[in-house]
């Protein structure tokens, strides 16, 4: 049995920002603006974001879209790939996304950064110098009730005691690469790991 739960864009009517960006990735396609939230928002919960793209060439890539808040560290905290729409030439439209906050991460401001790759490489397009656009931080707070260790679904469980601390359980995959069952990763390929505590 499989139980799942979907949020959609409706739930935060009224609640984005809408902030000009004009950034040209490569020269296929230009992010027109986005859609932030306007409060701060809670480990556990969606951050909901919305670009407008335009396309300013037709080309044979197939594109991803990449969302991810990173720490002071740039480690990352919270991520969201998906396919670019399809646009023709001088076609705009609207791309509606969603990343997960993932439980327990420590409350503080985070930046939110967005950019495109080629599906087939993973190489990044380039933009005005670099290989994404910066959109501001992400103010996240602390639950007022923390999530309870049966919530933890951790794909590689754990129970071991280290001090006042004990280890629940940890995912590790390849960057942006956590939906994928082959675990095996490629030389110089960033591994993401995030382990579940409980004090």
């Amino acid at each position: 049995m499989r139980f799942v739960v979907y949020a959609t864009h409706a739930a935060w009517a009224g609640q984005l920002e809408q902030w000009p960006v004009r950034a040209l990735f490569g020269d296929a396609v230009t992010l027109v603006d986005s859609a932030l939230p306007g409060r701060s928002l809670v480990a556990g919960e969606l951050l909901p974001v919305s670009f407008t793209w335009q396309a300013q060439a037709s080309g044979d890539l197939a594109l991803k879209v990449f969302v991810q808040l990173l720490d002071g560290a740039n480690h990352i905290v919270g991520q969201r790939d998906a396919p670019l729409m399809a646009l023709a030439v001088g076609q705009t439209a609207v791309d509606r996304h969603a990343v997960l906050i993932e439980p327990g991460t420590p409350p503080g401001s985070y930046r939110l950064i967005v950019g495109l790759y080629d599906a087939v490489t993973g190489q990044r397009l380039p933009v005005a110098g670099g290989d994404h656009v910066e959109l501001g931080e992400i103010r996240i707070e602390r639950p007022a009730v923390p999530l309870a260790p049966a919530a933890i679904r951790a794909t590689y469980p754990a129970d071991r005691t280290l001090g006042p601390l004990k280890l629940l359980g940890y995912e590790r995959h390849a960057l942006g690469a956590a939906d994928k069952a082959d675990p095996s990763l490629a030389r110089g390929t960033p591994l993401h790991v995030a382990l579940y505590w409980q004090r």
